[in-house]
């Protein structure tokens, strides 16, 4: 038999209901949970098992899907890959636009003629939106960048493996050295820099 393997200190946060994604995602959430239990579960009661834990965590995410068994079954798809161009635009809840409507009804109404309507047409171009991060996460990484170009990185002084047998006394990256070296074999004296 085989379950959904949790470690007992983990617990998982899903995207709340709530938040600034597209609705498309959100509502496939419950879905993909119910989808992904199925299939790491080898029965329906070991899945019964198991649906306690996720359905409690769903509705703290704001979600009232109740989870479903969905027994696995082959199927076999016709594979036709067709050349799919795809538009990304960033999804927002404040923009009240319909960008993706838009979009594709400029397309249709461009191209329906156009000597290029096989290459763009609803068939070959395909919309989703892209999920940005929040105003927070932008600044934070804006105020990094500039802090970090303030700072001078700190050079090692050294990096030879054996600290303890170094010949210049850990300052192995030391720049522009003058080397002396005697060689005991020959009588000579090498210097190099």
């Amino acid at each position: 038999k085989y379950f959904p393997f949790r470690k007992t200190n983990d617990n998982p946060i899903y995207v709340n209901s709530k938040s600034n994604h597209p609705p498309s995602v959100l509502k496939q959430i419950p879905s993909m949970i119910s989808t992904r239990l199925s299939k790491l579960s080898c029965d329906e009661e070991e899945f019964q098992k198991c649906k306690p834990f996720y359905q409690n965590i769903l509705r703290r995410s704001g979600y009232n899907d109740n989870l479903e068994y969905k027994p696995e079954t082959s199927r076999n798809k016709r594979k036709r890959h067709r050349n799919i161009l795809w538009y990304n635009p960033p999804f927002s809840q404040s923009v009240k636009t319909n960008i993706g409507r838009r979009f594709l009804f400029l397309v249709k109404k461009h191209f329906s003629q156009h000597r290029y309507q096989k290459i763009f047409n609803l068939n070959t171009i395909k919309l989703s939106y892209s999920c940005m991060p929040n105003i927070r996460n932008i600044i934070q990484a804006h105020n990094k960048t500039i802090v970090q170009k303030d700072k001078e990185p700190e050079e090692k002084p050294h990096n030879c493996s054996c600290r303890n047998e170094c010949p210049l006394n850990g300052n192995c990256l030391t720049k522009a050295i003058v080397y002396e070296a005697t060689v005991s074999t020959d009588t000579k004296t090498y210097i190099s820099a």
